[in-house]
């Protein structure tokens, strides 16, 4: 059997205060904006991948193509611009094809 490995990145999101109604509120009223940025991503193909934790829901896995394209993601998502995030990180992730 042939293992081989492939360098991914992704973005590890903390949304911060998620049970705070002022918080929620915000959270709603930039959703779509926010799907509609990462949206515009995954049609460029510079995202793979993503999603929300769940129970708790406090974050985000999302996997992206390059660092480049994680970072523009990070500049231009409204959850981020509008302080709903306000912490994350970029990391690379070395998956495993088998």
């Amino acid at each position: 059997m042939s293992w081989r490995s492939e360098d991914r990145l992704y973005v590890d999101v903390t949304i911060t205060n998620e049970n705070n109604n002022n918080n929620n509120q915000q959270h709603n009223q930039q959703r779509d904006g926010h799907l509609g940025t990462a949206a515009k991503y995954k049609k460029s193909g510079d995202l793979v991948m993503g999603g929300a934790y769940k129970d708790p829901v406090d974050g985000a896995l999302v996997v992206f193509n390059s660092k480049e394209a994680a970072e523009n993601f990070v500049k231009d998502d409204p959850y981020v611009q509008n302080g709903i995030v306000t912490n994350f990180t970029v990391r690379e992730w070395t998956t495993v094809k088998v």
